[in-house]
């Protein structure tokens, strides 16, 4: 019996590593321009130049105009430039080619019908008002124009503008739990309370000024990514923090990074992170040529090319613009062409169930801190906000307490029996 799943195990893993990437036809325009798709309840909606504003309920197999009502899409007036969904309502931002400025629109029901969200977004009076980067998360929402960010509450009448000093002009946004995280002022910033105030992290081991373009965080283990490069130095570098910034472990893709159609170096353009599963997208290399995607399957221990099925595109660079995770398939759109699929597997993905199976309480705590776990707990590791290890517990035997004497925020690394870990956070009151 255990033979039978562990073959079956290995045979659905190797599928996962030698998938190849499958075109969903979303247009009959071989060079069909692509701006976003998202996964909404259940289906998937995309925003393509020439076909418009588009949906699939088959996983991809097939693509119809959703048929909305509220506002009209077309190449030559207007396009929907962001698609986000909160669960509750699916957001659509487009682009007015007429006065070159941009409108938020909300939808309740699919994308049937959709009403302006606008309020509290300045107005296009003088100078161009543009959305350039759109957030949700747990029904909260980030519009990034040129003037600043603004925030608001899926229910909320009106957005509300980032005052904050280190993050109102922040431009990458990212979400875990009940916690904001933006990018500003060259370093991680930590909001508790829905962006209302904000926190600067150490970002100790992170290069000086260090100037970020992705922002991403794994919703199964909270562990924050982040590539871009030093203001004195056009290296690309890619970075992880396991303590909300306190500290930061570079991941080594220098060996992939190249040179652009344009001579500039290479900069990671997409990035998607599941687990152990880290996927991301260069700017191209070279006009015509197939887009230059890279994988890993071990949390950035290493990285192999991952274009199998992808074809190269004589009329422009391309690079992929959006990962989508929907009905365990792996989605990439690319700025040309089509929105691809591969089958996807978390059997990659040692700490997915980790972070959800180790429970800690009380916290906050006045000092004992007991984990319940459903695989036995053989070690913790305590860490302080500046990355400090201050604690180590076990190695070998089963924990289920720990004690610390000190007040403060922690971050705490259980380990399981099976080698896997997660990273909690603990408030020692």
């Amino acid at each position: 019996m255990k033979a039978t799943l562990l073959l079956s195990v290995l045979f659905t893993y190797s599928l996962c590593l030698n998938a190849q990437w499958q075109p969903t036809g979303i247009s009959t325009n071989t060079i069909e321009g692509v701006y976003d798709v998202v996964s909404h309840n259940g289906q998937l909606f995309a925003s393509v130049n020439t076909a418009g504003f588009i949906k699939s309920t088959d996983n991809g197999a097939s693509w119809a105009p959703v048929g909305q009502t509220g506002f009209v899409t077309n190449a030559n007036s207007r396009r929907v430039t962001h698609l986000r969904s909160t669960g509750t309502a699916l957001y659509a931002v487009t682009f007015y080619a007429n006065n070159a400025s941009s409108m938020i629109y909300k939808s309740i029901d699919n994308g049937q019908t959709f009403v302006a969200d606008v309020v509290g977004i300045p107005a296009n009076s003088g100078e161009i008002v543009d959305v350039d980067y759109f957030y949700s998360h747990n029904n909260y929402l980030v519009a990034v124009v040129n003037s600043g960010n603004y925030i608001k509450h899926v229910d909320d009448a009106s957005w509300q503008k980032n005052t904050n000093a280190r993050t109102e002009f922040s431009e990458h946004f990212a979400f875990y739990g009940g916690e904001f995280y933006a990018w500003g002022s060259y370093h991680l910033n930590v909001s508790t309370n829905n962006g209302q105030s904000w926190t600067a992290s150490a970002d100790a081991n992170l290069p000086s000024y260090f100037l970020a373009n992705n922002l991403v965080i794994d919703s199964n283990s909270g562990r924050i990514y982040v590539s871009g490069r030093s203001l004195f130095n056009y290296i690309h570098k890619l970075y992880y923090s396991d303590n909300e910034g306190a500290s930061w472990t570079e991941i080594n893709i220098s060996s992939h990074l190249g040179n652009n159609w344009i001579g500039l170096g290479q900069t990671i353009q997409e990035l998607f992170v599941n687990g152990n599963y880290i996927q991301f997208a260069l700017d191209n290399n070279s006009n015509p040529s197939a887009p230059d995607i890279f994988v890993s399957t071990d949390g950035g221990a290493s990285f192999s090319t991952d274009i199998s099925g992808l074809p190269t595109n004589s009329s422009g660079t391309t690079t992929a613009v959006k990962f989508v995770l929907h009905n365990n398939n792996l989605f990439m759109a690319l700025n040309f062409i089509d929105i691809y699929r591969k089958p996807f597997s978390t059997l990659s993905n040692s700490n997915v169930n980790l972070n959800r199976d180790v429970v800690v309480y009380p916290n906050p705590s006045k000092g004992v801190f007991n984990f319940k776990s459903a695989i036995p707990i053989e070690q913790i590791q305590v860490f302080n906000v500046q990355g400090k290890l201050i604690q180590s517990v076990g190695k070998g035997s089963q924990i289920e307490n720990i004690k610390i004497d000190e007040s403060g925020i922690y971050f705490v690394k259980v380990t399981n029996a099976n080698i896997h870990s997660t990273i909690k956070k603990v408030v020692r009151n």
